[in-house]
């Protein structure tokens, strides 16, 4: 039987399908994977030799490459209990260390004394 080969190129798939004369499929060819589908078992041998011959004139699919292995990722240091701000306030440490002004300057947050200022 004599099939007819249409190249068929959408949503990231690149196939060449084998059709018979009233346009149905009966088989198509991956052109990325080389693969090829037969899809009516009676036209086997027809859509083969008619998808093998077309597909010596596309060039030879290339295959992605492996993936290269993650490296592994550094561990983080052990928290120790002084990490837990459930029981450690935030900040507690530089309380004696910073005003309130500093604090509130370095943060962004508006103090008493910039309150009333017109700027």
């Amino acid at each position: 039987m004599e099939l007819k080969a249409t190249r068929w190129k959408r949503y990231g798939h690149d196939r060449l399908y084998a059709n018979v004369p009233d346009g149905t499929a009966v088989g198509w060819a991956d052109l990325i994977t080389g693969d090829i589908t037969v899809l009516v078992d009676e036209y086997r041998d027809d859509v083969i030799a008619v998808l093998a011959h077309h597909l010596r004139n596309y060039p030879k699919p290339v295959l992605p490459q492996e993936a290269p292995e993650a490296e592994a990722r550094p561990m983080l240091p052990p928290l120790t209990p002084a990490d837990d701000l459930s029981t450690n306030r935030a900040l507690a440490p530089l309380s004696g260390v910073l005003t309130a002004e500093q604090v509130e300057r370095v943060y962004g947050v508006a103090c008493h004394r910039q309150a009333w200022s017109l700027a």
